[in-house]
């Protein structure tokens, strides 16, 4: 969550307000080495396996609805179409029209995982071997390619589908890749960033060879997106440790997700952002991690501050799945 929010703040904050040409030159590319956050989101829930149930999937919902539609209403206010009937049902439908297109797809994977998990549950190792390369060709080979649009920035079921079950597949392999020394995955990692980071620097975005680049490094479905995310999974892979304070604040990233990157609130507090990133890049490089630190306190204050209603739907969802049972 960390690289998302500091993705975000360099990505749609520094690009879209008068800024200082030397921080974009750097920014751009140092972007897509932070384009990872959503690809790990994934993979950890391969890696562990999404259990889905009627009882999960509306908490799920809850939680959007809890941060979305106020949100959503406050933006309506703001632009005068609250006595809009299109711009309000299409705030209700929050799913189908929502700002945020990671829910969207996530819901469309969850909702697929029984289907998914079962194949699993039941495929040996060669057949998930097989599906996993048939997935990867569709989604790394088609998306970067561009020959089908719908597949071009990896953002899509079949990309999420592919990740799922590439976490599954980490999680099946992970003694075998343990054997290695961590070390050497790090090497590997700092020398493909820095390698990157490099090519860009030396090619920009706005030329072909610095557009081939970009265009095999940043979208979801890249093979360098893919690679490193999975560098850094197994790199954390095998860690033993627990911490009350970690988990605390763990519990509250979904909201930082959903409070961070509404579109109301980007607008609120952009112009400030920009004006104190809009430094020497060294500056803002500090700054900009400054800011992305401050944005997850708030939003896991919010959260936390929120405690009551979460457990007030705790119960009811408990009560809910009590009747059943008993009526069962």
């Amino acid at each position: 969550m960390f690289c998302i929010v500091w993705y975000h703040i360099l990505a749609y904050y520094l690009y879209v307000y008068p800024h200082n040409s030397l921080n974009d030159f750097i920014i751009e590319a140092a972007i897509p080495s932070l384009h990872i956050g959503v690809i790990l989101f994934v993979l950890i829930s391969g890696f562990y396996g999404i259990k889905p149930s009627l009882k999960g999937f509306a908490k799920l919902l809850t939680i959007i609805i809890v941060y979305f539609l106020p949100l959503q209403f406050v933006q309506l206010v703001i632009e005068g179409r609250l006595s809009h009937p299109r711009a309000i049902m299409n705030s209700l439908m929050f799913i189908t029209n929502t700002p945020y297109w990671f829910i969207r797809t996530y819901i469309y994977l969850y909702l697929c995982t029984p289907f998914i998990n079962a194949y699993i549950n039941s495929s040996s190792k060669k057949q998930l071997n097989c599906l996993l390369i048939v997935l990867g060709i569709i989604a790394v080979y088609f998306g970067t390619t561009k020959g089908d649009p719908s597949l071009g920035d990896g953002k899509n079921l079949v990309n999420f589908i592919f990740l799922y079950l590439l976490g599954h597949t980490l999680k099946l392999y992970l003694p075998q890749l343990l054997k290695i020394k961590k070390v050497y995955y790090l090497i590997v990692f700092l020398f493909l960033n820095i390698g990157l980071m490099t090519s860009l620097l030396i090619f920009p975005h706005d030329t072909f060879v610095g557009n081939e680049i970009w265009e095999l490094s940043f979208p979801y479905c890249s093979p360098f997106l893919i690679i490193n995310a999975t560098l850094l999974f197994v790199i954390f892979s095998g860690m033993s440790f627990y911490s009350k304070g970690i988990n605390t604040i763990a519990s509250s990233m979904f909201a930082v997700y959903l409070i961070h990157s509404h579109p109301i609130i980007m607008q609120v507090y952009q112009p400030k952002l920009c004006e104190w990133l809009n430094t020497p890049p060294a500056t803002t490089f500090v700054n900009s991690i400054a800011i992305t630190i401050l944005i997850m306190l708030i939003s896991v204050t919010i959260d936390k501050m929120l405690t009551p209603i979460w457990r007030i739907k705790d119960i009811v969802f408990i009560n809910i799945q009590n009747r059943f049972e008993h009526n069962e």
